[in-house]
């Protein structure tokens, strides 16, 4: 890939912040992916975030050992403050002109902050973009070499203009994997508390017409891991996406029909036990036009009869 050469003759610093928890078995190959990257100038941070096991530990061995490959590697570890909290630590800590967030399980592919950035520089009116991942399981092994295909969504999603429904209606991993313009993320800290920052900083920034696509893949996203919502009750799981929706887009219930129903939605499967009543059905229908925009038939069906 052609160098990026920023307003100043260099290559923009792309600031890498890890957020780590509990991750000791894979937070080396987080890390050897990052030193992979074929983007020139990069600033690699770790917050272990109250880890339990040895997450700290083995992170601060790989940068004592690897610290000289980067303008700036650098790892600390606290109690558990929770995601939103670490994140805006580690934007506050960082210096970059871009801020590429990366989960200790996941994986940076080697042009995933170049190919990121260059679109960035190439679409100034963005504050950040999202791409396509691949994604792998727990043994590392490839599942699929691109999310949206496996997950059925059509070509022109990464040109719609309506992200905001997508989000709304048929969030999954691609989304989760996104890459910042520093200075907004500094303008625009998550709001403490929430579970889903990645869903709120994506409904934020769309709703403004200020998120792109770029369809190929830039991270290797693992699946069926202790993620934050694994490792939390249904009934939280499901408030707190109550909350990152409001919070992100509420105020455009009375303007976008999808945002009143997901509310809706959101709303009723926080008060039931389960998931099978009548009422959630026909909300889930109400969405159905909506989603079916995005994606093909059967993988939408497939997602919709199991999802929890």
């Amino acid at each position: 890939m052609t160098a990026i050469v920023g307003t100043g003759g260099m290559a923009p610093l792309v600031s890498v912040l890890v957020p780590a928890y509990n991750h000791e078995r894979f937070i080396v190959e987080c890390l050897d992916s990052v030193l992979a990257s074929d983007h020139p100038r990069i600033e690699l941070l770790v917050i272990d975030d109250g880890s339990t096991d040895g997450t700290h530990e083995v992170a601060k061995g790989w940068m004592r050992d690897h610290a000289g490959a980067f303008e700036r590697a650098e790892v600390r570890s606290r109690p558990n403050k929770g995601i939103c909290a670490t994140l805006n630590e580690l934007v506050d800590w960082s210096t970059g002109d871009y801020a590429c967030l990366l989960a200790s399980d996941d994986a940076l592919l080697p042009s995933g902050a170049s190919a990121r950035a260059a679109f960035l520089e190439r679409h100034p009116g963005y504050a950040a973009v999202v791409s396509d991942v691949e994604l792998m399981d727990e043994s590392s092994v490839t599942v699929a070499a691109s999310a949206l295909c496996a997950y059925g969504y059509r070509g022109h999603v990464s040109g719609s203009d309506r992200l905001m429904n997508l989000f709304l209606c048929s969030w999954t991993s691609p989304f989760q994997n996104q890459f910042f313009r520093a200075d907004w993320l500094r303008q625009n800290p998550y709001p403490t508390g929430l579970g889903f920052e990645d869903l709120y900083a994506a409904l934020s920034l769309s709703r403004e017409g200020r998120l792109g696509m770029l369809p190929i893949p830039t991270v290797r996203y693992r699946v069926a891991v202790n993620r934050t919502a694994g490792r939390l009750p249904t009934t939280v799981v499901r408030a707190s996406n109550v909350a990152t929706v409001e919070r992100a887009v509420g105020d455009l219930r009375s303007r976008r029909p999808v945002v009143r129903l997901a509310l809706a939605l959101a709303r009723r499967k926080v008060a039931l036990e389960g998931d099978v009543d009548v009422v959630t059905w026909l909300l889930r229908l109400g969405m159905f036009p909506v989603a079916l925009r995005y994606r093909r038939t059967l993988p939408l069906l497939r997602s919709q009869l199991g999802r929890a």
